[in-house]
């Protein structure tokens, strides 16, 4: 029987296998690493909206900051995703959602983007380790239902837009 691992008296465990050693790995490079990428998956396809997006994609490329404004159910979200899965890659340091629905208060906009990001802070103003973090980052941040805390994600936004240069 193949033998691997072994309980030598006084040393323990031990791997007692004969290695040999096969091709030659340093020629193999390793993958890239891929940027983060927390967006939510799209449960459908999106039908008529490609003019939409196309003309979205192109003023992201022009403006750092963009709006969608309208009515309940029209699709916003959904064309926001598009657009941000279309452009992912033009963001190495990461793209990102950040959903505001369930915040009772704008004061907790700074918290969700930064638990979005993945940042761990302590004290209640997150919103300076926040924009430390993504000063000299190329990143996309989706804000999701600012409507009812529009005055925390406008601050937060423009916290953003001045501290991050990309």
């Amino acid at each position: 029987t193949n033998r691997f691992i072994a309980n030598v008296p006084g040393r323990g465990y031990v791997f007692v296998a004969s290695v040999t050693r096969g091709e030659d790995l340093t020629a193999v490079k390793p993958p890239e690493p891929s940027p983060p990428r927390r967006l939510p998956t799209m449960a459908a396809d999106i039908v008529g909206r490609a003019p939409v997006i196309a003309r979205l994609v192109a003023l992201l490329s022009r403006h750092r900051f963009l709006t969608i404004v309208g009515i309940g159910g029209i699709g916003k979200t959904t064309t926001a995703l598009a657009v941000a899965e279309a452009v992912a890659a033009a963001y190495p340091d990461g793209t990102w959602f950040v959903p505001l629905a369930s915040l009772p208060t704008s004061s907790l906009v700074s918290n969700a983007v930064g638990g979005a990001l993945g940042l761990t802070t302590t004290g209640s103003d997150t919103l300076p380790v926040l924009t430390a973090s993504l000063h000299d980052k190329r990143a996309l941040i989706v804000f999701d239902n600012c409507e009812h805390v529009i005055d925390g994600a406008a601050e937060v936004a423009e916290a953003i837009l001045k501290a991050a240069p990309h």
